[in-house]
């Protein structure tokens, strides 16, 4: 029998053992004619992504990491808090452990906030305070009893439904500090969804790195999330008179930009959005930082775009950490321009941006291009 309520499946899921019982749980209730959404396969998996972090310098340079995380951190929370408040109807707690599942307590502790059922699941007989659970836990459930087994769910929801109807309904408003991390998550739990339903991600053809790349793009262009300690600290390197590269945060930092007289910005990556609303001439491109994207489909516009951003005022081109696609145009444009080959302009780049780091294969593109 099908049914329209979603349910959040909430838990520990730190080994395959726990993944496995949460899988079960969600399976069950799926069997029964409930949506789930399993965080494991329908989120974002947290050690998988922060294993990557250190192998993608390319990416996010190993001075700026610390930010990568606490945007990769920003978006795992955010869809949780998405899909507990917004997206699902109900959540169903795995108390199985020797302690409750700290995240788990938080995510049912926000449906119970909101006005939504919260059901405990525990075949565990380990408990912490004299043979119960904390009492502030097991209030959540509002005196429906737990469910020992997997076919006692079904029950244990309706029963927990029925109680909120009775007593004045489902939900209720979100705070506005709180929208802000719901509205984040459903941009990021959106992009996930598009990108699993993509060919390319079915063939296996775009990596953690990838959606890593796209992750932060995101988090980094939500005002909401706009840390004056990483922002406002964040400057552009001057390549030559009019010409700035940097990487996301710099060009976020508009104080920083008005002061130098910036007056048009040149973006490289996925995000395509202008952040300020047009305060500048404002020019993106998508492309992503990997050896198979080709710069010959941009090349001639963004080159244009410099030079004629340069005879009116200055231009910034930037990327996501302004190591390898701002560099590559950088570059190109600079060969053009000064004479020189590709190779020493990316010599005097890295003298005024260290951390210039141009993939492999935009470096055998702009050398294959005729740029004179």
């Amino acid at each position: 029998m099908s049914k329209t309520e979603r349910i959040y499946i909430a838990g520990p899921m730190f080994n395959p053992s726990e993944i496995a019982e949460l899988t079960a749980i969600s399976n069950h209730l799926e069997s029964i004619g409930y949506k789930t959404f399993l965080p494991p396969r329908d989120g974002l998996e947290i050690a998988e992504l922060f294993k990557e972090i250190p192998k993608a310098r390319d990416i996010v340079p190993e001075e700026e990491q610390g930010w990568a995380t606490y945007y990769l951190k920003s978006a795992i929370f955010a869809i949780d808090v998405y899909n507990v408040l917004e997206r699902c109807d109900g959540v169903v707690l795995n108390l199985n452990g020797r302690v409750p599942d700290e995240g788990g307590i938080v995510e049912a502790t926000l449906a119970f906030t909101a006005g939504k059922p919260v059901v405990f699941y525990k075949t565990d007989y380990r408990t912490k305070l004299f043979g119960e659970d904390n009492l502030m836990i097991t209030g959540l459930a509002r005196s429906v009893p737990y469910a020992t087994r997997l076919d006692d769910l079904g029950q244990a929801l309706e029963l927990s439904f029925d109680i909120l109807r009775r007593r004045g309904g489902l939900g209720g408003p979100i705070p506005t500090s709180t929208k802000i991390w719901v509205e984040i998550g459903k941009q990021v739990f959106d992009f996930l969804a598009q990108l699993r339903g993509s060919e390319g991600y079915k063939k296996g053809k775009i990596n953690q790195i990838d959606i890593i790349h796209q992750i932060i793009g995101i988090l980094a262009r939500s005002n909401s999330l706009e840390s004056p300690a990483i922002v406002e600290t964040a400057v552009p390197d001057e390549v030559v008179d009019g010409l700035f590269i940097s990487g996301l945060q710099a060009s976020l930092n508009k104080n920083e930009l008005r002061r130098i007289g910036i007056t048009h910005i040149l973006s490289l990556g996925s995000f395509l959005d202008d952040p300020h609303k047009g305060e500048f001439n404002h020019k993106s491109f998508r492309i992503m930082d990997n050896k198979s994207e080709a710069l010959s489909g941009i090349l001639p516009e963004c080159l244009e775009f410099i030079q004629e951003g340069r005879k009116t005022g200055k231009v910034l081109v930037h990327c996501l950490s302004g190591v390898s696609r701002s560099a590559a145009i950088v570059t190109a444009y600079l060969t053009k321009t000064d004479g020189k080959s590709v190779d020493e302009s990316m010599q005097f780049l890295k003298t005024k941006r260290k951390v210039v780091n141009i993939n492999e294969g935009f470096q055998e593109q702009l050398r294959a291009l005729a740029l004179k």
